[in-house]
């Protein structure tokens, strides 16, 4: 049987499926923001949240939620990733069925952050909490 004929191992399409879900997030504009004039402290707090957009991807929600939270206590309002570390910790609530928090993570991102893509986003998450009788 030729290399071309073997059917793919798990490993395989885990990764093909994280390469997938990685592309339709890029895709739909769900990236890792530029760290514009970047410092030592900047580029820092990028590659943890990179760290926790990887784990997103894979649908590790609880690990990805112990790297956003202590991200989140060190990031200044006027931060760049501020917005993404709250909407992604809504995302993982969302997923990991503590719809409360989720909640308030939305709700947050909206009224903090009204000009950013997740003040936009954040509504139609919330919906979902709401038609699922989840969101407080």
């Amino acid at each position: 049987m030729s290399a071309a004929e073997k059917p793919a191992t798990r490993g395989e399409r885990d990764a093909a499926t994280i390469f997938a879900l990685a592309c339709a997030l890029v895709l739909a504009g769900c990236r890792t923001p530029a760290v514009r004039d970047s410092t030592d402290r900047d580029r820092a707090l990028a590659n943890r949240f990179n760290s926790a957009f990887a784990l997103i991807v894979q649908h590790d929600y609880a690990r990805a939620l112990e790297i956003l939270a202590p991200l989140e206590n060190e990031l200044r309002p006027d931060d760049e990733l501020t917005p993404h570390v709250i909407y992604w910790s809504g995302h993982c609530y969302q997923e990991i069925g503590n719809a409360p928090e989720a909640a308030r993570y939305y709700r947050r991102v909206i009224a903090d952050y009204p000009r950013s893509k997740y003040a936009r986003w954040a509504p139609r998450k919330l919906a979902e909490l709401d038609s699922a009788g989840r969101a407080q």
